[in-house]
């Protein structure tokens, strides 16, 4: 952010607290739920915080590899996040030259119980949400993924207490885009969509499952590229602090 828009966000912030109304207030929204995986966590960057862990666990099948490799595998494999586990791992087994290989099931197991301690924020992730927070906001996660995993990932990305809502697709027993896993943490906010707004990086999951539910969307335009013929998102960022501009400058 360049230096003069750094501080006009300052000065908007500060001056949030002052008893001359603005005029922009009602269009901003009374809460902002987002979406976790490469929205507010880094994904690569937690795929190469896990890799020494691999290293450690598995050395008979790791040990002709360079981490630079393995890696690069990994994140091929992964793909975003959206790969099943089990078929990720078997892929990783069949690549490698393994002493005694373990089952896919049980790395598959592994992973569950041992990724979420390498979750890595994205740059500016916690900054951002405690200005969301200061500034009275309220807010909320909506993820497809196991509860324990994904609260795992904000526990230790150091980002648990600035959630009033965590819902998981195991908890809301469906899986974005379907709009009723997002009117499942609007309920549980008890806000209404059209006061609430949705920031996640897929343009389907996140952006058009919002658009359904009834949201103002923000695309973070990380990793998926945005599909031909789907309606625009109502705003588009690359880094998450590129938000507070969007909330908080007249």
């Amino acid at each position: 952010m360049a230096p003069d828009r750094k501080i006009a966000l300052a000065a908007a912030i500060i001056g949030s607290g002052a008893d001359e109304p603005d005029e922009c207030d009602e269009m901003k929204p009374v809460a902002i739920l987002f979406d976790l995986d490469d929205t507010l966590t880094d994904r690569r960057g937690s795929l190469r915080r896990c890799v020494p862990f691999f290293y450690e666990r598995f050395p008979s099948g790791l040990g002709d590899v360079t981490p630079d490799a393995f890696f690069n595998m990994l994140c091929r494999v992964d793909d975003g996040g959206y790969r099943d586990r089990t078929e990720m791992f078997a892929e990783i087994i069949a690549g490698l030259t393994w002493r005694d290989a373990p089952l896919p099931r049980v790395l598959a197991d592994l992973w569950i119980a041992e990724f979420p301690r390498f979750a890595h924020p994205r740059e500016g992730c916690v900054d951002t949400l405690a200005c969301l927070k200061a500034e009275g906001l309220r807010l909320g996660l909506v993820t497809n993924g196991i509860n324990s995993m994904q609260r795992s990932k904000i526990r230790c990305m150091g980002c648990e207490d600035y959630f009033e809502v965590v819902v998981t697709s195991e908890s809301a027993r469906c899986f974005k885009p379907d709009p009723r896993i997002f009117q499942a943490a609007l309920d549980a906010l008890d806000v209404r969509a059209d006061q609430t707004w949705f920031v996640g990086d897929h343009p389907i999951n996140d952006m058009d499952g919002a658009r359904r539910a009834g949201m103002k969307s923000v695309w973070v335009d990380r990793a998926f590229p945005w599909p031909h013929g789907l309606p625009c998102a109502d705003y588009q960022i690359h880094d998450l602090h590129e938000l507070l501009p969007i909330l908080f400058e007249p």
